[in-house]
């Protein structure tokens, strides 16, 4: 699977962002190009600032995840990061973004 999203800006991915999968990287170029209609953009893997999500309470990932399995993810608890008393939910796959392309 190769995964992209367009929420992000240049290379920083949104939290909570709305991630797609697919089964080329040619099918996620085509999707990032579709939702960046006005620009050209030049694509690569993106970053998270701290992690995809934060949750107070650890809920049931199989229902949480999509389009992830479990065991894509990392999940650090409270005490195993910076980010006070949540748990941070990230993927390991990479996630390809679109960036403007240079002049």
């Amino acid at each position: 699977m190769i995964y992209a999203t367009a929420d992000s800006e240049f290379n920083r991915i949104a939290e909570a962002a709305h991630i797609v999968a697919f089964a080329t990287a040619a099918e996620a170029g085509d999707y990032l190009r579709e939702c960046n209609p006005d620009i050209e953009i030049a694509i690569e893997e993106g970053d998270f600032g701290d992690c995809w999500i934060k949750l107070p309470s650890l809920p049931d990932l199989d229902d949480l995840v999509s389009p992830y399995l479990r065991s894509d993810l990392i999940v650090l608890a409270p005490g195993q990061h910076p980010g006070g008393d949540c748990y941070w939910i990230t993927p390991r796959p990479p996630i390809l973004v679109a960036i403007p392309a240079e002049a």
